[in-house]
């Protein structure tokens, strides 16, 4: 054996394995979350000195196209202490997607989440306001029931195709179900109309989210004109009173129409 003859090879990369992209699988529409990517090595357990930039996708479940982006779309190598890096993510859509991991610089050590579903935060139900000052509707006056599903920051969701479950007085004439269209940005209008005096309620349930919307009350009151009769001699000028009254008698004095 000769120890003076060495050598020394070039330079050796080590990689991981793979990552493993971690969180809830229940998540709220623009909602931040906890995401965390660990680096695995070829034995499943953690690269603890893995300190890379890390590109972040999304993969459509359902529906099953239109999936957009994360936000942020990169983990920043600082991110990683001890193999790990946790970050508060958002996501746009509404539907059922996976997240994916890559290293930037090598394309091959990937990984990907289980399946996370994006739920509205809240369904709101709201009518068309009826002319100012009123605060209702006459008989047979058509106006609108306006239903929106709703991300974290109160804005309704552009792909929301859930199901809705309306509880409402039938009357209005809403139907019991409704499953929003993908062309319809999280709202839908029911035009309705009423032919008695009263009030009518509805509300709207969204299951798989969990979620029900406040009651709304629409106020609907039979108007007619009074006209009160005056006595004068023939030939003068005499005064004549119109009353707007309601199905009770009292005067609409909200009326400036």
């Amino acid at each position: 054996k000769d120890s003076t003859r060495t050598g020394t090879s070039g330079q050796l990369f080590m990689l991981p394995a793979r990552f493993q992209v971690d969180a809830d699988a229940r998540q709220v529409v623009n909602q931040p979350f906890a995401l965390t990517v660990t680096a695995l090595n070829a034995v499943g357990t953690v690269t603890p000195n893995y300190r890379s930039v890390v590109n972040l996708g999304v993969q459509a479940v359902t529906p099953a196209t239109g999936a957009g982006g994360l936000i942020p779309a990169t983990m920043a190598a600082t991110n990683f202490q001890g193999g790990n890096a946790t970050i508060q993510a958002t996501y746009p859509r509404w539907g059922t997607m996976r997240i994916s991991a890559t290293d930037a610089a090598s394309p091959t050590v990937v990984g990907q989440s289980s399946s996370l579903t994006y739920h509205p935060a809240t369904i709101q139900v709201q009518t068309t306001l009826p002319p100012p000052p009123r605060d209702f509707f006459y008989t047979e006056e058509p106006f609108s029931v306006k239903m929106s599903a709703l991300d974290a920051g109160g804005v309704a969701i552009p792909t929301y195709q859930g199901t809705v479950t309306l509880s409402a007085s039938s009357a209005l004439g809403v139907p019991q179900t409704y499953t929003f269209a993908a062309t319809e940005g999280g709202v839908h209008e029911f035009p309705g109309s009423v032919g008695s005096p009263g009030t009518y309620q509805v509300q709207a349930t969204e299951s798989a989210a969990g979620i029900t919307s406040p009651l709304l009350s629409i106020k609907v009151k039979q108007a007619m004109l009074k006209v009160i009769s005056t006595v004068a001699p023939v030939g003068q000028a005499t005064e004549v009173t119109v009353l707007l009254v309601d199905s009770r008698g009292e005067v609409i004095t909200s009326e400036s129409s």
